[in-house]
């Protein structure tokens, strides 16, 4: 029987699907001009330190590749002092040239920076459970770095990646708000600026709130919405969030206890607790959790909120590592929390041409 995404969230939520055979799709976009990307899943061998949280400092994370082909590491390449740099198909034989890729290498010293900018390599990564049959985005962001080294007898490709940074220069601009435009619409306004955001999380009351008098708005993205609005913004993969210490993403709470692989009892913080699971790809930012755990169930009829998270460890067919996640939580105001409202400000492009990297591979220890 085929279930439906929503049988799959009920069934996850209440911790009656086992979870085993960790599985991920990594894709890579190495030529942003031409929008082509690279895929790689099982059975190349991934390790990943993922941190996503709802500070305004950017997320990040770290991915390692095992025993890629020369090819498919020549094209997985990003010097951290070239980030804005497009893909040039000079460096490497694995694609045909064309006319189009000489003209816009060529013509490359003549680009803006803004436009630079949106030639970032960029980099999404799923994961799930073979067990329960779906992947979710656990990170989408831009390439910092990638480069390629051999240890020992295995080669190893090492990306840095980070989500939106709503502080970085290219996201400065002016804008004016009349008198009774309502914070809402300029968090809108601004977000249709930002590439790559394709929802906004807001808060109701956030939403609601009027500006008294026309208002000139300078700086960046973080700094207006923190400035002129009051609140801290953060992104969340390819989302934009502003939230209150009430607001709550609408989604039935996460039951996570013993069974869905709670690991310890959890550990009381200064606005709620911390608590230690195994790997959990469907957590978000800001989704309602509630704990059912057998020791210390001090907190178990109490509504939560994931404020942050860390997932660490392996994907492969022939190692196996602890891989876990750490989350953070907190209690809502008097225990009550709002449901934040969804905006789509745009979809995501299709990636038109995507390889398959993992067929043509180097045959080291880290390959089943």
């Amino acid at each position: 029987m085929t279930m439906t995404t929503q049988q799959l969230f009920e069934a996850m939520t209440s911790s009656q699907m086992p979870k085993y055979k960790r599985t991920y799709t990594l894709y890579y976009r190495y030529d942003a001009y031409n929008n082509k990307w690279l895929r790689v899943t099982l059975p190349v061998s991934i390790d990943f330190d993922i941190s996503r949280n709802n500070l305004s400092s950017t997320n990040n994370a770290t991915f390692t590749l095992y025993n890629l082909s020369q090819q498919v590491r020549d094209l997985m390449y990003r010097d951290p002092l070239d980030v804005g740099r497009p893909f040039n198909p000079k460096e490497t034989g694995f694609v045909e040239i064309s006319n189009k890729d000489k003209r816009i290498t060529e013509n490359m010293g003549n680009m803006k920076d803004e436009d630079i900018s949106k030639l970032r390599n960029y980099i999404e990564v799923w994961m799930g459970y073979e067990s329960i049959g779906i992947e979710y985005m656990v990170f989408a962001g831009a390439v910092l770095s990638a480069f390629s080294y051999k240890q020992g007898v295995d080669y190893l490709t090492e990306i840095s990646a980070y989500s939106i940074n709503l502080r970085d220069p290219q996201t400065y601009y002016s804008y004016v708000a009349k008198a009774g435009t309502t914070k809402g619409s300029a968090i809108r306004y601004i977000a249709t600026q930002l590439a790559g955001i394709h929802e906004i999380y807001i808060d109701p009351e956030i939403d609601n709130e009027v500006l008294e008098e026309d208002t000139v708005m300078m700086g960046t993205a973080e700094e207006i919405i923190s400035k002129y609005m009051g609140y801290k913004p953060f992104v969340d993969n390819y989302n934009l969030a502003i939230f209150s210490d009430k607001s709550i993403l609408k989604e039935k709470p996460l039951i996570i206890d013993q069974n869905s692989g709670l690991l310890a009892s959890p550990r009381r913080t200064q606005n709620g607790v911390s608590i230690s699971m195994l790997f959990e790809p469907l957590l978000r930012v800001g989704l309602p959790v509630q704990l059912n755990a057998e020791i210390e169930a001090t907190y178990n009829d109490t509504l939560f909120a994931v404020t942050g998270f860390k997932h660490s460890g392996s994907i492969s067919t022939v190692k196996d590592s602890k891989t876990t996640t750490e989350a953070e939580l907190i209690i809502g105001k008097a225990g009550y929390f709002r449901p934040a409202r969804i905006d789509i400000v745009s979809k995501e492009e299709p990636k038109n041409d995507v390889i398959d990297a993992t067929q043509d591979t180097y045959a080291g220890t880290m390959m089943g």
